[in-house]
């Protein structure tokens, strides 16, 4: 429900651009052999600084925290925790314990 509130910006933005290379970047060098998700990286224009790592392999960063990252590493070092949270079941591991 809180997803509803973040709208993913044009694909043809430069910060979207850099975003799905990074990300694409990360998953190539990924050390391990991942779950099979088909990852999908998304810009969301807001003020409020989240991101969302999502069970289907979406991953939402918005612009406040886009723009908060210092530089390169800071979004490579975002996006490889939003991944290891896909790929290790965080979210699904969750629900189930709260279905319990």
């Amino acid at each position: 429900m809180r997803l509803r509130d973040y709208v993913p910006i044009g694909k043809s933005s430069n910060k979207q651009a850099l975003l799905t290379e990074m990300g694409q970047n990360v998953l190539q060098n990924w050390p391990l052999k991942r779950v099979g998700y088909d990852y999908t990286f998304y810009l969301s224009d807001s003020r409020r600084i989240d991101a969302f790592a999502i069970p289907t392999g979406k991953i939402i960063i918005t612009t406040a925290l886009f723009d908060s990252l210092a530089n390169a590493d800071e979004l490579e070092a975002l996006l490889v925790y939003a991944i290891a949270h896909i790929e290790q079941r965080h979210s699904l591991k969750e629900y189930h314990s709260c279905l319990q």
